[in-house]
């Protein structure tokens, strides 16, 4: 699902809130992982705040969530309700 975009600067960030959580996360990282995302930058390339509201059931949510997207892991580990939220996220 990655997508080519133009326009932006490699450095650019986007402030990505999950439930008045905020993530600070590279901009075309944002708009390469959720079509949401992309939708909105396309409308308005200059958007700098993406706000998300879901069902979380565990505050650890938001750190897992914050160390895959700010430091790229690509592994975790996390509890069946942590993943849930993961997955509604």
């Amino acid at each position: 699902m990655l997508e080519q975009v133009h326009d932006f600067k490699m450095n650019e960030t986007v402030m990505l809130t999950v439930n008045n959580v905020e993530i600070q996360i590279n901009k075309h990282f944002a708009v390469a992982i959720s079509q949401m995302i992309y939708n909105t930058y396309v409308l308005d390339n200059n958007t700098l705040k993406i706000d998300i509201e879901t069902k979380v059931e565990s505050e650890e949510t938001y750190d897992v969530l914050k160390e895959i997207l700010q430091s790229n892991k690509t592994e975790f580990e996390c509890n069946d309700t942590i993943a849930k939220d993961l997955f509604y996220i």
